[in-house]
């Protein structure tokens, strides 16, 4: 896997990997294809500008395969105490093939290299991005009815 900065030329898989993410949901509620999409384009926009709202200078990733093949995203967002993961999101047809934990490891070793702690908040629903995040080493912090806030911190390296 690789990474690249994200351009506007980005914005319909962007779109398509939100609708991916949101697909089961809103199956579920048994609209017509017009009415799905239309839903699903009036919140990737909500979210777009949420995002940019509360992390204006955010920096944005697509995630790619060596063939380049756009497979998921990740948002950053860097403060002095710590780095914000908004967002991680791999489509469904390449998840549980290591590309999160790749993602999160590579994150962690610049975590340690910066002495930040990275922070993300994850959707109480999602058991499987939680397990992985608790594999890796992150731990709630706080939790609501829909999310649960989490971090990792980095450990100094020990001085022999």
């Amino acid at each position: 896997m690789q990474y690249r900065s994200a351009c506007s030329e980005d914005e319909p898989f962007l779109f398509e990997l939100y609708a991916d993410s949101r697909r089961k949901e809103i199956l579920a509620w048994e609209w017509d294809e017009m009415t799905r999409d239309a839903f699903l384009q009036m919140q990737w926009k909500a979210q777009q500008h949420s995002y940019a709202v509360q992390y204006p200078d955010a920096q944005h990733f697509i995630i790619e395969t060596k063939e380049h093949i756009p497979v998921g995203r990740y948002i950053l967002w860097d403060s002095n105490q710590h780095t914000t993961l908004v967002d991680l999101t791999i489509h469904s047809l390449y998840r549980n093939q290591g590309i999160g934990t790749s993602i999160l490891t590579m994150l962690q070793a610049d975590a340690i290299l910066t002495s930040k702690p990275i922070v993300l908040s994850v959707f109480e629903q999602n058991f499987a991005a939680r397990r992985l995040y608790e594999r890796l080493g992150f731990c709630v912090t706080q939790s609501t009815e829909l999310y649960a806030t989490m971090i990792w911190t980095p450990h100094p390296p020990i001085k022999e």
